[in-house]
């Protein structure tokens, strides 16, 4: 039987997915609403006994994103007239970028760059192996008032094809500092406790909108820089130094951040003040693999100014143990590399790591470029964000990994568009953010918003304590097919806020399975569709928030200042040829009243379009429905006839086992090939072996609980 079930629905997603490629017809329908009829604040109302609007019946919705494909240059396709050399090793007395005589260091090629674009000439700076400390801030920002051949003439930056070429944000020795074994001293009475002093003097940040809201958006450790990796792997941080938020005039706010609310120009701005130690002693580090910094006022004077540290299990403090810390650059917003103002950029084969900048900071910035390949680069294991794009466009992301970042993987800001993002990866993001109980606001696998045109192929987003994948406010022609996010701390996937008659946001062809939350969330977001996905085994995994998100599918019609108010706003939310099942789960969750007034339920279905989906639960019980309890398939369409959804709505839907493992947890192991997998493989998802497998090692090793709840536990 278990066989058939398979084949069956192997079938009807490959019906599914020809029945996708032929369709290219973009309908809406609409709903007529009685006068001055508007999307109210949301407060708990009586049931109506019958709808009040009048429900257009037109065929399922399907919608549709620009394919801008075409308007994408191809770099790697343009000629390459000169080449720059770099070579670590190089002692040529009058280096010139030449082979026979290459600069020693990346930021001494800056000159023969610039020559080389002034006169026209496309150029590679070809970075031999090694790893180069250097600051490179400066290197590749260029000027909008520079000619136009400096700002659109080809530059190619590209490292060894191996990823032995490696820009670190770290070091083993700074200002007269020995971090290396031989620097260090054991605390007396204290086996296993070392100290040495600590150089820099990395300021706690509260977080952004910081004067708009009144609070420190960031929570203890959240808020803090500095950073320590022995052979190559992060310590953990444990918080000794606490701080308070004050603010004089209050939180009203120096700009609209999607608020609604208008900024204070003369608002005086708030600042975090020290409010005392949370460790009054270094003997309180007692877990391997840990170390803390006293470097504020509140203090001790024996204290002030040390790091301590306790080396993980197995590791001496001995040769040839590797000890390196991050190099603060005196600022929060210094990235490892920034480029700037510059067209027509390929950066490739490199490695970035170690950066060292405020929680809201990033590695590798790009800002205020058109026309960009960034390819098989490795931006990992950093303080804060991996890479930040802003305000550019026609760029291209391939091959890039962006895992064990502190806060997000990538981040795709406003005023950024047609930027397609295949065959990347974002995994086990916002680690910080797990040390401090805080998964929301900022952090995510990767989180875009106020961009246009970007799409994701062949994504994998893996155990980020945060969202997979969260496209926040105002995003327009949004895709992200043939993808795959797992064991993710929050929601695998986030379509938030869209303008009215905004999106559309489409998840394709893609898998969200075992993340703690909803597989995917639709917030507020109009125009948005899922189709032909599988959403097996999310929720349950304890997010603290106001309301559940424990479904599979979570679809939230809110009221928002700026957000859709009106049928003809929220366009069209369809879901279609979908797996959703949960070995004891729920399934969908769209009629919260804590979201949704029940008399503004009809409209809201009249814009939802459900259809040949299957669904399935050990318990049948998957559907919330208008009164807030949960109901069968059955009872489901019920409501939806109850509440004048027009006709069609999950008619050809199923109430069918796909073939869910008994025992979830074997879900995806490496070498196991349970229904779950095989069916992601035969989705065409490409599954991230590598990840998946340390996704597991953490798990078993009782050291990836969520952090929302662990934060609880420590503090209730």
């Amino acid at each position: 039987m278990q066989r058939c079930a398979y084949l069956a629905l192997s079938i009807a997603l490959r019906l599914s997915r020809m029945q996708r490629m032929h369709s290219s017809s973009l309908r809406f329908f609409f709903v007529t609403l009685l006068p001055g009829f508007l999307y109210v604040t949301p407060t708990l109302q009586a049931e109506t006994a019958e709808p009040v609007v009048a429900l257009d019946t037109s065929p399922m919705n399907e919608v549709n994103v620009a394919d801008f494909a075409n308007e994408l240059p191809d770099l790697a396709a343009m000629p390459v007239e000169a080449t720059i050399h770099i070579a670590m090793e190089s002692d040529a007395a009058s280096a010139d970028g030449s082979a026979e005589r290459p600069f020693a260091r990346i930021s001494d090629s800056r000159a023969a760059i610039l020559q080389n674009l002034e006169a026209g000439t496309s150029t590679r700076v070809k970075i031999g192996a090694g790893t180069y400390r250097e600051d490179l801030r400066q290197w590749l920002r260029f000027d909008k008032a520079a000619p136009e051949t400096v700002r659109t003439t080809l530059l190619v930056v590209e490292g060894e094809p191996d990823g032995t070429t490696i820009l670190s944000g770290s070091d083993s020795m700074h200002g007269g500092v020995d971090f290396q074994p031989t620097g260090w001293k054991e605390v007396k009475d204290e086996p296993g406790l070392y100290e040495n002093t600590w150089p820099f003097s990395a300021p706690p940040d509260a977080g952004p909108w910081i004067d708009s809201y009144g609070f420190a958006l960031l929570p203890g450790l959240m808020q803090r820089s500095e950073m320590v990796w022995v052979n190559g792997v992060a310590l953990r941080q444990v918080l000794t130094e606490r701080y308070r938020w004050e603010d004089e005039d209050g939180p009203r706010g120096v700009k609209d951040r999607g608020t609604g609310k208008g900024g204070d120009p003369d608002n005086k701005r708030g600042q975090l003040v020290p409010d005392g130690l949370t460790a009054h002693s270094p003997a309180t580090l007692r877990d391997p693999g840990t170390f803390a910094v006293y470097s504020g006022p509140d203090a001790p004077a024996n204290l002030r100014g040390k790091i301590f540290m306790r080396l993980p299990a197995d590791v001496e403090m001995a040769e040839p143990t590797r000890i390196e810390v991050g190099m603060w650059k005196g600022t929060a917003w210094s990235p490892l590399l920034a480029v700037r103002d510059k067209d027509n950029i390929i950066l490739r084969d490199l490695v970035l790591r170690h950066a060292t900048t405020g929680p809201m900071g990033s590695t590798l910035n790009i800002t205020g470029c058109t026309g960009f390949l960034i390819e098989r680069l490795n931006v990992s294991d950093n303080v804060a964000s991996g890479i930040s794009i802003s305000s550019s466009h026609k760029g291209i992301l391939r091959r890039v990994t962006a895992n064990n970042n502190g806060s997000n993987g990538i981040g795709i800001g406003e005023g950024s568009s047609r930027i397609l993002v295949e065959d990347s990866e974002t995994s086990f993001n916002n680690y910080r953010g797990g040390w401090s109980g805080w998964t929301a606001w900022h952090a995510s696998g990767s989180k875009s918003g106020g961009v246009e045109k970007v799409h994701f192929r062949r994504h994998a987003s893996v155990g980020n304590y945060a969202n997979g994948l969260w496209f926040d406010v105002y995003c327009r022609d949004v895709l992200v097919e043939d993808s795959f996010f797992f064991g993710n701390k929050r929601m695998g996937v986030m379509f938030e806020l869209t303008k009215p008659r905004g999106g559309p946001q489409i998840l394709r062809n893609s898998v969200c399975a075992f993340n703690d939350n909803t597989g995917i969330f639709l917030s507020m977001a109009s125009n948005s569709a899922v189709l032909g996905c599988l959403l097996i085994g999310n929720g349950g995994g304890g997010f603290v928030e106001d309301e559940s998100k424990d479904a599979q599918i979570l679809y939230k019609f809110a009221p928002h200042p700026q957000g859709p108010k009106s049928a003809e706003d929220w366009q069209s939310v369809v879901v279609r040829d979908t797996i959703m099942a949960s070995s004891d789960g729920r399934i969908v969750d769209y009629l919260s009243r804590k979201s949704t007034p029940v008399k503004e339920f009809p409209y809201v279905l009249s814009v939802l379009a459900t259809d040949n989906n299957t669904y399935w639960s050990r318990e049948p019980a998957g559907f919330r429905l208008p009164d807030e309890t949960w109901g069968d398939l059955e009872q489901w369409r019920e409501a939806l006839a109850k509440y004048g959804a027009p006709g069609g709505r999950d008619a050809h839907s199923r109430w069918e086992d796909p073939g869910l493992a008994e025992d979830a947890k074997k879900e995806f192991r490496p070498g196991t090939d349970s229904g779950v997998s095989r069916r992601a493989r035969e989705m065409g998802v490409v599954l991230p072996e590598a990840s998946i497998a340390e996704y597991w090692r953490r798990m078993d090793a009782g050291g990836y609980t969520s952090p929302v709840l662990e934060y609880r536990r420590q503090h209730d």
